[in-house]
């Protein structure tokens, strides 16, 4: 089909360029037959005018000799069969030559494209030779080729940013490159170049048959080995990528899940355009497909390849142009504009998300979400509605192998929406990179939010100070969307000195935590902020449900001593219990206050007097024997015996057998993941990160909506401290503490 529109297409401007000779019939004797006439491209390459004006001048020339004279009639005639007949083969032959002379004659000072060789012995000795000035990238040129066999060839061309060609960029995950021996490699003139698994893959399906391909890739296109360039091309990537025809997001090669996943999906996007009585119809039956454990697993699958999580990936695609990403995975595509957002739209307005299969990938697609948002404010110019904070707490949940990435690979973002960034600098040490460009955010956009993101003395980057916030590890707190406001609306007041990494700051000290719980919940190392959970988690992982049981046991019992000593200050025990263990987030449940006594009550069931809890997740677990995911992890694995009789494993059983209490330990565990409860010594009672420690002082600071837990340092004559974390403490959320008049210095190191 394709070559039959190939053909059709040159067909067509072989017509078009006969009609069009007729004109310069008349003016052979007046003016040139090789008038320079430009017409539209119909290939997607790269902008070739010079190259198919040459062809159709040549082509006038051959009709003009043909019907202008009759002593030129045969030569006339001959020109134009053999340019039918090779037309094609000669347009690919001098392509490339065509662009480069086409750019030289238009713009004399800025050539286009300047071809470049390579000398290589492996991808780690690979140098280029030709250096990249300011305002330059390198393009690949990939040849076609009739047989998927053919070894893959390629060309590298130098380009300017500010002339570029028709090209297409690549969004894909590197991956890892083949085992020892089994290297993948492409052709570079005579010379190889190394390739991972999945840029082989990825260019395998993007070669074409009949016409050269021009790409962007950035692990070809980039000398990796020189942090100089890096640094350069980095500047430039988020234009790169703006520039591009399209964007092609790689998922990978195609299986037979994912194959079908794609068919479920274009469903899931249809179901939404339906009158309500077909729609209600097909929903049923699209449920009882998903319920499916095969089908709803090849959802899952898919969410989980790899591009989801990366964070270069993100700004990728939310600077392609508008209708010009497409998401390709095998020969499966769809539009990615269509894929994020009306998925997520469907699944709202549907209820997707009350089918199990569904929500981890619901789990994945929150992240989407937010690459569709951020995507609209890119293209769309919209103004940015939340703190930069926010954003960057959104974009910590993506992966990246270099940490100094989790801060390079937003800079395209950044800039697009107004921030002045500081030049990437690969050498840089982490803490330098990461101190720069906190700054330069704080000097654009003046605001102390971004301490809700630092981990504090938890913080794993050498060297920095403890209120800069290490984007591999963020703090897990919530309040972020103004709903908090333990200072009211108190401006922030602070200086920055650069050269002892000191924040100085507005605010006053209120107690100090005289008594904490020696348990947290259950964390991932480098945890993302999004939480994944489903029906079964945490049922088959022992190492993160028991933590989180015994942890939560143990602040209940830590909250009930605390509520009996100062019931005056709080009141309701129970109520105070909730509020700070979700952190003042109820309102995200649609759960009823029953849901939350009962959530205690089967969190105590091995306590006295809730035994009967315990025999009702026994219950649970006999149960579990008619699910065939559950029977083949639990009963037909001989691993599992010593657990499914252990007293926390059952209690989370019954927690799961209630949709309303899985809500809440849901909710539970994604605020309070990483932090622990304390106590002040006056009995405020809070939650706050687990590296707290007795002495830590509970503070407000202008500007800040959160509480914040402070650790002083003696002996140095000054109010300095090191920053602990934020803190929610019942009682002081909404300003009920905070006094202006009552604010000293405090200095931040």
């Amino acid at each position: 089909m394709a070559e039959r529109v190939f053909d059709a297409v040159l067909g067509a401007q072989r017509v078009g360029a006969a009609y069009l000779s007729r004109f310069f019939i008349r003016r052979f004797k007046k003016g040139s037959p090789f008038e320079n006439i430009s017409f539209l491209s119909t290939q997607q390459t790269y902008q070739d005018l010079f190259t198919r004006n040459l062809i159709f001048a040549y082509l006038n020339l051959g009709i003009a000799l043909a019907f202008g004279s009759s002593r030129y009639l045969h030569i006339g005639c001959m020109i134009v069969w053999f340019l039918i007949q090779f037309g094609s083969q000669i347009y690919r032959w001098i392509s490339v030559f065509g662009v480069y002379f086409s750019a030289t004659l238009e713009h004399d000072d800025v050539p286009i494209l300047t071809h470049e060789t390579f000398e290589f012995d492996g991808i780690e000795n690979y140098k280029h030779k030709l250096k990249l000035d300011q305002t330059g990238f390198r393009c690949l040129l990939l040849k076609s080729a009739k047989n998927e066999t053919d070894v893959v060839r390629c060309e590298l061309f130098s380009i300017s940013i500010t002339t570029p060609p028709v090209y297409d960029a690549l969004s894909y995950h590197w991956g890892p490159r083949s085992a020892l021996g089994q290297e993948q490699y492409i052709l570079c003139g005579f010379e190889k170049i190394l390739v991972s698994d999945n840029c082989m893959s990825a260019l395998l399906h993007l070669r074409q048959r009949h016409s050269d391909r021009l790409l962007w890739i950035d692990a070809i296109c980039i000398d990796q080995s020189n942090n100089e360039e890096k640094d350069q091309q980095v500047q430039v990537m988020g234009q790169i990528y703006q520039n591009a025809a399209s964007v092609i997001v790689w998922l990978g090669s195609s299986t037979s899940e994912s194959r079908l996943a794609f068919k479920y999906l274009a469903a899931i996007l249809q179901l939404s355009r339906f009158p309500k009585f077909i729609r209600r119809w097909c929903t049923e039956r699209l449920y009882e497909k998903i319920r499916s454990r095969k089908h709803g697993h090849t959802i899952v699958q898919l969410s989980h390849r790899s591009w989801f999580s990366r964070v270069w990936t993100v700004q990728e695609v939310a600077l392609a142009k508008q209708g010009c990403c497409s998401i390709v995975c095998g020969k499966d595509i769809a539009d990615f504009d269509h894929l994020n957002g009306n998925l997520w739209i469907a699944a709202s307005e549907l209820n997707i998300r009350e089918v199990y299969p569904l929500n981890d990938m619901l789990y994945h697609q929150s992240k989407n979400l937010f690459r569709f948002e951020l995507r609209s404010a890119v293209l769309f110019d919209k103004p940015r509605n939340r703190p930069v904070a926010e954003l960057m707490r959104k974009l910590a949940v993506f992966g990246a192998t270099d940490p100094k990435d989790k801060v390079f690979g937003l800079y395209g973002i950044l800039e697009k929406l107004g921030f002045e960034m500081p030049k990437p600098r690969y050498e840089s040490s982490l803490d330098e990179i990461y101190w720069k460009s906190i700054t330069a955010i704080i000097q654009h956009e003046p605001s102390l939010a971004f301490l809700s993101l630092a981990s504090g003395v938890d913080s794993r980057i050498p060297n920095a100070p403890s209120w800069i916030p290490d984007f591999r590890k963020m703090n897990s707190f919530m309040s972020l969307d103004g709903s908090v406001k333990a200072t009211k609306d108190s401006p922030p007041i602070f200086t920055i000195q650069n050269r002892d990494y000191e924040l100085h700051v507005s605010g006053f000290i209120i107690e100090t935590i005289t008594d904490f719980s020696k348990r947290r919940v259950w964390e991932p190392e480098f945890g993302a902020i999004e939480v994944h959970d489903d029906r079964y988690f945490g049922l088959y992982d022992p190492e993160q449900c028991l933590p989180t049981i015994h942890a939560l046991q143990e602040w209940t019992t830590f909250g009930i001593t605390v509520g009996s000593r100062v019931s005056q200050k709080y009141g309701s025990t129970y109520e105070t219990m909730m509020a700070t263990v979700t952190q003042g987030n109820l309102s995200l449940l649609a759960a009823s206050g029953r849901a939350y006594s009962d959530f205690f009550s089967v969190l105590c069931c091995t306590q006295p007097p809730w035994e009967s809890m315990a025999e009702e997740a026994a219950v649970f677990f006999e149960n579990a024997r008619d699910d065939p995911q559950l029977r083949a992890l639990f009963f037909d694995d001989p691993r599992w015996s010593s657990f499914v009789e252990d007293p926390y494993w059952l209690t989370m059983c019954a927690m799961k057998a209630d949709d309303d209490i899985a809500r809440v330990l849901h909710l539970v565990w994604a605020v309070a993941r990483g932090n622990t409860v304390f106590e002040t010594e006056t009995g405020w009672f809070g939650l706050a990160s687990h590296t707290l420690r007795e002495g830590d002082v509970v503070a407000l600071m202008s500007g800040i909506s959160l509480p914040a837990v402070l650790r002083p340092v003696l002996g140095t004559g000054e109010r300095k401290f090191m920053f602990v974390g934020t803190a929610y403490v019942h009682g002081m959320m909404q300003g009920e503490l905070w006094d202006e008049s009552n604010t000293e210095s405090l200095i931040l190191i």
